[in-house]
């Protein structure tokens, strides 16, 4: 499924359906903040990633700029900034900066150069091994945002950046949510995230999203890993993907792989459950279990009926 969030990708409308004006020129000597900026190195509806260097440590880094951004992508900004900063934890990527150059916001993080899950398995099914091995560190990390109220709502492959050493690192809680405060960034009724790693109930809307829905995120990050497919193939309007995975069950993984071990298949239906109270009731959960797996223990996953 096309890898894309459920806002306006044009860049003169903002996420909230306002116009947005121009976008303003890069200074001559491409200096944001204390850092030079190099080239492009991703792009989105709400920013620009580059490729950066502290001038004065001389260290790269990742910077993300907002370039005439509304008040609510300057606050989904500064949210995430705090997120990162607030979990530090080895699979999450490290936040170096936050903060305003003239009108351009920008969030300064770690520069990992080894691609993006979505990188890895786009280029075909990966080992079960490996497969796991990178789940389950996705999975603690998401974890540690669980047990501080967090909630990050749109894990994805191309989120999971890969250090040079092929270390994942959660990223991207710009639409991360707390779940002990009302959804305020996001307005009544809106979804968001992206439909192909979206769990059923968020595809509907809901609003009253708990860890169970990143647990859904996982299960299909790992099924896409298993079998070089996301869960679902697009249907061709933003419409349709949200009502197919609200409402149809992906293909068993076993199905596509036929030499994919049952409990391993059973981890993915558990985690991809429609029924929330059928997943694993939080990402540690899930960590737990593929670890079972991973040490020849049996799993608490029970193969689909």
């Amino acid at each position: 499924m096309t890898d894309f969030d459920v806002h306006p990708d044009d860049p003169t409308v903002t996420p909230d359906g306002r116009t947005r004006g121009p976008r303003p020129p890069l200074p001559a000597d491409r200096r944001i903040g204390a850092y030079e900026l190099l080239d492009v190195i991703g792009r989105g509806g709400v920013g620009t990633v580059w490729r950066a260097r502290h001038v004065a440590l001389g260290q790269d880094a990742a910077v993300k700029l907002l370039e005439g951004a509304s008040a609510a992508e300057v606050a989904r900004l500064v949210q995430e900034a705090r997120a990162l900063a607030e979990l530090r934890h080895p699979n999450v990527v490290p936040v170096y900066d936050v903060g305003q150059d003239g009108p351009t916001w920008y969030l300064a993080m770690e520069l990992a150069g080894g691609g993006t899950l979505a990188s890895l398995a786009g280029a075909g099914p990966v080992g079960v091994e490996r497969a796991l091995a990178l789940v389950e560190k996705v999975a603690r990390a998401v974890a540690a945002a669980h047990e501080r109220g967090i909630v990050h709502r749109d894990l994805k492959p191309s989120n999971v950046l890969l250090t040079a050493e092929g270390e994942p690192l959660v990223a991207d809680f710009g639409l991360a949510r707390r779940l002990d405060a009302p959804a305020g960034l996001t307005p009544s009724g809106q979804v968001v995230g992206t439909p192909a790693y979206m769990a059923p109930e968020q595809a509907a809307g809901a609003e009253d999203l708990d860890e169970r829905a990143d647990v859904y995120a996982i299960g299909a990050i790992l099924y896409e890993l298993l079998t070089g497919r996301a869960p679902h193939a697009p249907t061709g309007s933003i419409a349709g993907d949200l009502l197919q995975v609200a409402t149809v069950d992906p293909a068993p993984p076993r199905r596509l792989v036929r030499s994919l071990p049952r409990a391993v298949d059973s981890i993915v239906h558990k985690a991809m459950a429609r029924d929330p109270d059928r997943r694993y009731p939080n990402a540690r959960a899930l960590a737990d279990d593929v670890r079972r797996y991973r040490d020849g223990d049996p799993v608490r996953a029970r193969p689909p009926s």
